[in-house]
């Protein structure tokens, strides 16, 4: 039984963030029930209320207190909580959405699956110890089970609908690998080994120079190795001592020069550093050198292969704006998070082709504006779906709040 305890404590801090993202956080400052209750954001069939609003905030700052960031990048962090926490509300209903568009739906047996998967890897591994390990934590497994189905589900649908999309092509490669091959250089390695005439023996020091001189001579006739032993066990110098592979950043900066500037077999002169006087060899050189494509390859697809993913990301999230009814009513200090939501569209269709160049990139433009004449015909909304609602795209500021019929 000791081995597990000493897991879970080694496991403890991860294992509570793992819990914030969650959804474990302190309870929050009493409210009236029809505030708490009242719709922040709703996303065709999906519906966030202040309540689901406050509690991601709070998640997200007790996240923030246990990251080690600079203080100016926290305070800039703690500056757009409200926005952010909107702005993430907003992406996991609109992919929630999305997965009861296109049917998607997990079993009990996937769930459960990857509730074991997760515990198990913060060291809890037996299944009757999941209710105490999580309670510790101030959540039930209903919860965690809940929480993890909608990271299961949102999983599937970029699984589906996204990384279908990232598809990476050769030439691409080969092409990123011509125009950033100084990336792929690697630096001059040194095999090296050196003797040390130890300023703690009992020569002086013309005594030590004299010495060193000798063993250098020796050591490039060839005839170095029963001289040397007898001056280790003298306690007058050290035998070989072989550093193996190194960079020169890992020297003693005099060493490093002095090194660097061996050619594989030569022999230093003796340099004066930390211990005595030190005579370097270089066993072995490998010059600087750009790797060779096959050897970078994969390094390189991990790299595209992210970058496209993010850019297929971005436009489908775009998509789903464009395709859905949306109503927001955020709180005062998440006011402003349809601009975040907003930016990244305005700035891809500004350059895009057949964008008027005469438009200033400082003019004001609109999700509202940018999805009146969509380019292509939004999907018919859930059935669902209440009628009244505004064109698919257009994001509505919701006057009065609303509260959830049920």
């Amino acid at each position: 039984m000791e081995p597990r305890r000493t897991s879970r404590l080694t496991n403890k801090v991860c294992f509570a963030a793992l819990l914030l993202s969650a959804g474990v956080a302190a309870q929050a400052p009493a409210q009236a029930v029809g505030e708490v209750n009242r719709i922040v954001l709703r996303v065709n069939d999906q519906i966030a209320t202040l309540w689901d609003y406050e509690k991601l905030k709070r998640e997200q700052l007790a996240s923030l207190a246990q990251a080690s960031l600079p203080e100016g990048r926290r305070q800039a962090i703690l500056a757009g909580i409200g926005e952010q926490t909107m702005q993430n509300l907003f992406q996991e209903l609109l992919v929630l959405s999305r997965a009861r568009q296109i049917g998607v739906s997990l079993s009990e047996a996937q769930i459960s699956s990857a509730v074991a998967r997760t515990l198990g890897n913060f060291g809890v591994t037996d299944p009757n110890d999941y209710e105490s390990a999580l309670a510790q934590n101030g959540l039930t497994i209903e919860a965690f089970r809940e929480q993890t189905r909608r990271n299961l589900v949102i999983q599937e649908v970029i699984g589906r609908e996204v990384q279908q999309r990232v598809s990476l092509v050769e030439e691409d490669l080969r092409r990123y690998y011509r125009a950033h091959s100084e990336e792929f250089r690697q630096p001059k390695e040194i095999r090296l080994r050196e003797i040390v005439i130890l300023d703690s023996s009992e020569l002086n020091s013309e005594e030590r120079e004299e010495l060193a001189m000798d063993l250098r001579s020796s050591i490039i006739a060839g005839s170095v190795d029963e001289e040397l032993e007898d001056h280790k066990e003298g306690g007058r110098s050290t035998g070989w001592i072989d550093h193996g592979w190194v960079d020169a950043g890992d020297l003693d900066p005099v060493l490093a020069t002095t090194a660097d500037n061996l050619a594989a077999g030569e022999v230093s002169e003796p340099v004066p550093a930390r211990g005595g006087l030190h005579l370097l060899q270089v066993a072995e050189l490998k010059e600087s050198a750009i790797q060779e494509f096959n050897d970078v390859r994969d390094q390189i697809a991990a790299r595209e292969r992210n970058r496209l993913f993010e850019r297929e990301m971005e436009e489908y999230m775009e998509e789903l704006v464009d395709s859905s009814h949306i109503v927001s009513n955020p709180p005062p200090e998440a006011a402003s998070f349809r601009p975040v939501v907003e930016k990244a569209k305005e700035s891809r269709l500004q350059n895009a082709p057949g964008v008027n160049d005469e438009t200033s990139a400082g003019d004001s433009m609109s999700l509202e504006t940018l999805v009146e004449e969509p380019s292509v015909d939004p999907p018919v909304p859930p059935a669902d779906t209440p009628q009244g609602d505004p064109p698919a795209g257009q994001i509505v500021d919701s006057a009065e709040p609303e509260s959830p019929s049920g």
